[in-house]
């Protein structure tokens, strides 16, 4: 029975040491990897492509999240396997990624690993995995069509980007895309970084109706463009395109269109919300924020004043910020510790968290006057932290704990610490009598009273000269 009990038991340890994953199939359930299978796991032709979580048990979002990942690995099966490291555990793989913060959401393809790019629910989720499971590239063949289809949804809202080559036709339905990107050295590049990137950008392959074809491509690049080479652009609703101004013959390479993409793959003014905050905050520019009530996002009028302003205004400070707009209500708690008032919207806010400094004045509204007010330091710049100098200390207290989290969590976790270490082996010395002692007296008083031997005998004496 013993050696039966050891065997069970060693079968459950290697169990947990080596996970559940099973090569050369597609997987509809999370899957728990670990130190020993983290490598063989991902790189399984079956599975690979990946949405990781990294947690800890102990975490109260990655509690929250984990039904919802066991529901949409279901529908994912054949598109992207889904996976979680427990980094209390698997401290090894946790180390090599630079895990700092729970959950930690990670994609890998192709031997690549990067941050997942969207929002942290179900719908987004399986959102990303069917486009990330599609062609990377889009055939389209008219601005309009380029905009409905590509521009206007994720990753990026409002961008994508283009190829065009002019020896480049399609006959109705009849072709094959991966023919059509193989054919010249310009597309072949382009689906490249298309393929890399896809999770980051949309991409497009732009044939015209040879009918409409001038009329198209000035749509695109304006008609002082020469075409005769093809060309590569930036395209967003509302804003001239931005053409890849590079040599596109074989000199053109994978790093050219690459730095490309990275360098435009932004809305004029984006959303900013948790799924891209930190992607923006580390562009290298500071933020111009226009916070508005959640009822007004994306068509409050400061909105619109951020997007004429992006157009029209000076160059100077157009360049100097990246523009973008945030729900004031959401977000509320976070932005309060920059002065902005939830019961004061829509406000300006310039945020740069690279030195964690920012400018506010919620007396001025617009766009301009607000930017000039900054460059002319009318409107000072202040430190993090500026806006809770004048509030009271439980508020202070809250904002310190929430800023250092998770570490700030060790503080009750030392107190009670303490009191279970220190303070409560205080009161017991190791003496039971004592205790036992008072627990008598308390029951039966009458009887811990002890009379002195002497005083009995001096009693017994006088009662009998009494009698």
């Amino acid at each position: 029975m013993v050696f039966r009990n050891g065997m069970i038991a060693a079968a459950a340890t290697l169990f947990l040491l080596v996970g559940t994953t099973s090569a050369g199939t597609p997987y509809k359930t999370v899957q728990v990897l670990t130190d020993l299978n983290f490598d063989s796991s991902i790189n399984d032709p079956a599975n690979g492509f990946w949405l990781l979580k990294f947690y800890a048990p102990w975490c109260g979002h990655c509690k929250k999240m984990a039904p919802m990942l066991d529901q949409v690995a279901v529908y994912l099966e054949g598109k992207m396997a889904i996976g979680k490291i427990d980094c209390t555990r698997e401290k090894k793989v946790c180390k090599r990624f630079d895990v700092r913060g729970y959950p930690t959401l990670l994609v890998t393809r192709d031997g690549d690993m990067f941050p997942y790019p969207g929002e942290r629910h179900a719908d987004a989720i399986i959102e990303f995995a069917e486009t990330m499971s599609a062609n990377p590239v889009t055939l389209v063949q008219s601005y309009e069509e380029a905009l409905d289809t590509l521009a206007d949804k994720p990753p990026v809202s409002g961008v994508a980007f283009l190829a065009y080559h002019p020896s480049l036709t399609v006959d109705g339905d009849d072709y094959s895309m991966e023919q059509l990107l193989h054919s010249t050295h310009l597309t072949q590049v382009f689906a490249q970084i298309a393929r890399k990137e896809q999770a980051a950008g949309s991409f497009g392959l732009l044939i015209p109706p040879p009918d409409s074809k001038m009329e198209t491509l000035a749509k695109f690049v304006g008609t002082s463009v020469d075409t005769s080479n093809g060309f590569i652009v930036k395209i967003e609703s509302g804003f001239e395109g931005r053409l890849y101004e590079g040599p596109l013959d074989e000199t053109f390479t994978s790093p050219d269109m690459l730095l490309f993409l990275r360098q435009n793959n932004l809305a004029v003014v984006t959303a900013l919300g948790g799924h891209n905050f930190k992607a923006l905050s580390g562009k290298g520019k500071p933020l111009l924020i226009g916070v508005v009530p959640e009822s007004t996002l994306g068509k409050d009028p400061l909105v619109d004043e951020l997007k004429d302003f992006a157009r029209v205004g000076s160059k100077d400070l157009v360049d100097a910020y990246n523009f973008c707009y945030m729900d004031g209500i959401k977000w509320g708690k976070f932005l309060s510790q920059f002065g902005v008032n939830r019961d004061n919207l829509p406000e300006l806010l310039i945020l740069n968290l690279h030195n964690r400094t920012y400018w506010h004045d919620s007396t001025v509204s617009g766009v301009q006057e607000f930017l000039e007010k900054v460059a002319s330091e009318e409107i000072v710049m202040q430190h993090q932290g500026d806006a809770l100098a004048d509030a009271d200390w439980f508020t202070k207290g809250q904002a310190f704990f929430l800023r250092y989290l998770p570490w700030t969590l060790l503080i009750p976790i030392a107190f009670f610490a303490f009191i279970i270490v220190v303070i409560l082996p205080l009161g017991y010395n190791g003496d039971d009598s004592i205790d036992s002692e008072i627990k008598r007296k308390v029951v039966n008083p009458e009887k811990s009273k002890k009379t002195p031997s002497n005083e009995v005998t001096t009693t017994t004496t006088e009662a009998k000269k009494d009698k």
